[in-house]
């Protein structure tokens, strides 16, 4: 048995020219075609900010299924902007 083990970062960018610039090997990706269906479980779960899922990709031709758990944690920050005037 393998594992994979994935990090989920997102990125908010203007436009697709800037996500293509800093992030090239981002430009292959979008022709290639992928099926994905997936089922979450458990509204009680989901109540608590977890979700548990099972995910189906097909992805050039190969099946691939996965079991996911994700569970939020918020974290609140304060930050503190001083207001210079001249």
């Amino acid at each position: 048995m393998t594992f994979m083990y994935e990090v989920e970062t997102r990125f908010f960018f203007d436009s697709k020219e800037e996500v293509f610039h800093l992030i090239p090997i981002l430009k292959s990706c979008l022709n290639v075609k992928v099926e994905w269906e997936t089922i979450n479980f458990g509204p009680k779960l989901f109540e608590r900010d977890i979700i548990l899922r099972v995910s189906k990709a097909i992805v050039n031709g190969n099946e691939i299924i996965t079991l996911a758990i994700k569970r939020l944690i918020l974290v609140m920050s304060s930050m503190y902007v001083k207001n210079i005037t001249k």
